[in-house]
């Protein structure tokens, strides 16, 4: 089995630093200001370099390879977890693959974190952060398992634990992704190819979540400002869907639907389903208070400014 950490660490959706449209949630309690990992995703000359509190100031690297017998540790698999506000289990949000990991915490590079030191090196084109919807993999509660720990070893030789690993690192080396056009003007279509546009992208993104492992219930017909909701280890998602049939984004969202997305800001996505009809493509957004915008939560940096007069259109800028 491959050199492997796992490392606790706060939500967030980039980790490029705290920003009105991507702040830091939980990791323990130190002030906002104070919480290294919020860079582990920011490029530095090539490079991510991360953050993890360990439990006394140092890393263990016997315990990831018994023969290392230094202070660093090459080919390393460092995977990267956090828990979701609402859900019951830490979910992996990303990775880097044959990363160095430091015993002791090392200085940061040319200011570019913050002033704020790292304990693990990656090149990027090793490493991965995962969109938030795709963040799906759970980490057990279960004894032999991380627990209350920013960093666990998973060195323990509980058949649960080998099999978690086993299907850790197959989604890993299968996993891939696709980069996303970026458009802003609206593609003209009539009332019946629209409808036609929307039941597709409806079934896109029911199809979608389902392969990730959720429960879906269509519920477009109650009028509560959604059309799907999905659950998963007792978190609910509530999903309203547009589907476009080219590129571009932008959509029309009801006065109901705005008012539900910013009354359940945690767990509400507005999924826009672009090329619906051929080569379906899905962006997901979630409403942010900071900014008064809808923000993509995709990796993109995407945000949907919303004009509310005449009527609420969310498009790209």
């Amino acid at each position: 089995m491959k050199k492997i950490l796992f490392a606790n660490i706060g939500w967030m959706i980039n980790y490029q630093g705290n920003t009105s449209t991507d702040h830091i949630k939980g990791a323990g309690s130190y002030i906002d200001a104070d919480k290294h990992e919020v860079y582990n995703f920011k490029k530095v000359n090539g490079y991510y370099y991360g953050y993890v509190q360990p439990a006394i100031d140092t890393i263990n690297l016997k315990r990831i390879d018994e023969n290392c017998s230094g202070d660093v540790l090459d080919d390393v698999l460092v995977v990267w977890m956090s828990p979701f506000e609402g859900a019951k289990s830490r979910r992996i949000v990303g990775w880097y693959n044959h990363a160095t990991v430091y015993r002791h915490i090392q200085p940061d590079v040319n200011g570019q974190r913050g002033g704020y030191g790292y304990f693990i090196k990656a090149h990027t084109r090793d490493c991965v952060l995962l969109p938030v919807i795709e963040r799906r993999i759970m980490v057990p509660k279960a004894k032999n398992f991380s627990g209350q720990k920013n960093v666990w070893y998973a060195d323990s030789p509980d058949s649960e634990v080998k099999a978690f690993l086993k299907e850790v690192w197959n989604y890993i080396s299968n996993y891939s992704s696709g980069t996303k056009p970026k458009s802003s003007q609206p593609a003209k279509v009539d009332a019946a190819a629209r409808k036609t546009v929307e039941t597709r992208a409806v079934d896109y993104v029911l199809t979608y979540f389902e392969s990730l492992g959720y429960q879906v219930t269509s519920v477009e017909k109650e009028n509560k400002g959604w059309d799907l909701e999905a659950v998963q280890d007792g978190l609910k998602l509530l999903l309203e869907v547009k589907g476009l049939a080219g590129e571009e984004i932008s959509v029309h969202i009801t006065q109901n639907e705005f008012e539900k997305m910013k009354s359940n800001k945690n767990n509400y996505f507005l999924c826009v389903v672009t090329n619906a009809m051929v080569s379906p493509i899905l962006y997901t957004f979630e409403w942010n208070e900071r900014s008064g915008c809808c923000v993509s939560n995709d990796g993109n940096n995407l945000k949907l400014t919303i004009d509310l007069i005449p009527s609420y259109i969310a498009r790209v800028e």
